[in-house]
């Protein structure tokens, strides 16, 4: 896959390029329905951009949706200012984060096709982000998933889904796969903060990336947690499912962590202690090339499910101003 391309906020680049990347991270949001989920700073959206370039970061994935103060503007803009390669997510979350009224959880699957068609072709989105429930799947997340399903097929970008409570991965692949999109195009997010090992463990052997969050500084439980998955991972050959972020989502954490920066600077670190290396450099480096790789076109124009479907049984040790877009 070495002519694979990722779409970035500035277009589409070598996925080769991406080099250390934050899997995981939000330089803006604001879901004024969650207290205290608001970064809307880009003066210190830029320094955190830069503090992580200067680690030796190059890639930031955002996961804000549509709806939720991305700032697609204003990251194209911090990109050219930083020389760091943003992926931009379109996509909806869960009903109960957006504003009273707002359009975006009423709009029907139809309306989500054109939303997230238009996000990436015409405003280079180069993911689908949606939100998945603890309870089972609604009428309302299986229109988003299976809209999602068919935007990324037709386009080749992966969706990623935030799990509440780490809960719900199953149905999720379930209703994707229905829809015809494979788990290697799939982006699991928040198995590792709050799901049980084993169900970290299932979600990669399915095929699907696992992105583990960055622990919050000072709390050993968190860190030991995220230790115990990717060790986990590690002792069932899964490495090559594995992605790291720093999911970043209040002030307190922006300047403290996790950040882009602390996730180089004081979490590879520490898994690198642990597990080696070659693991840390696979999570940060290796997968995300393919992990958010455009999907390969097969002769017919539809993307294939996977530029390269591996991970299974693999193992590193085997081988401003203007104007304001939501």
């Amino acid at each position: 896959m070495n002519d694979a391309r990722a779409r970035t906020v500035l277009g589409d680049v070598p996925a080769g390029s991406l080099g250390l990347t934050d899997s995981h991270d939000h330089l803006f949001i604001h879901a004024p329905a969650q207290r205290g989920v608001e970064l809307d700073d880009p003066d210190d959206a830029a320094r955190r951009a830069s503090d992580f370039h200067a680690a030796g970061g190059r890639t930031v994935v955002q996961w804000t949706p549509a709806g939720l103060g991305r700032r697609l503007d204003a990251l194209a803009r911090l990109s050219r200012a930083t020389g760091v390669h943003v992926v931009a997510a379109t996509g909806r979350h869960l009903a109960r984060l957006y504003p009273p009224s707002h359009p975006v959880p009423s709009a029907s699957r139809d309306q989500l096709v054109a939303l997230f068609s238009r996000d990436v072709v015409v405003r280079s989105c180069g993911l689908i982000k949606l939100g998945a429930g603890p309870g089972g799947l609604d009428r309302y997340q299986r229109d988003h998933l299976e809209a999602a399903a068919e935007v990324a097929l037709a386009t080749g970008v992966t969706v990623s889904v935030h799990l509440d409570e780490g809960r719900s991965g199953p149905a999720v692949l379930d209703v994707l796969g229905t829809v015809g999109l494979p788990a290697g195009r799939v982006v699991l997010g928040h198995l590792g903060r709050n799901a049980a090992v084993p169900a970290v463990v299932e979600a990669a052997a399915a095929g699907a990336w696992v992105c583990l969050d960055a622990p919050a500084p000072g709390s050993g439980v968190p860190e030991r947690a995220l230790v115990a998955r990717v060790e986990a991972l590690t002792d069932h050959g899964l490495v090559g499912r594995l992605l790291l972020g720093s999911d970043t989502t209040t002030p307190a954490a922006a300047a403290d962590g996790p950040h882009a920066a602390s996730l180089l600077e004081r979490t590879a670190p520490m898994l690198t202690s642990a597990v080696g290396q070659d693991v840390v450099g696979a999570a940060l480096r290796t997968n995300p090339r393919r992990a958010w790789a455009l999907a390969e076109r097969s002769p017919g124009g539809r993307p294939r499910g996977s530029a390269r479907p591996s991970g299974a049984g693999e193992s590193p040790r085997a081988g401003g101003c203007g104007r304001r877009r939501a």
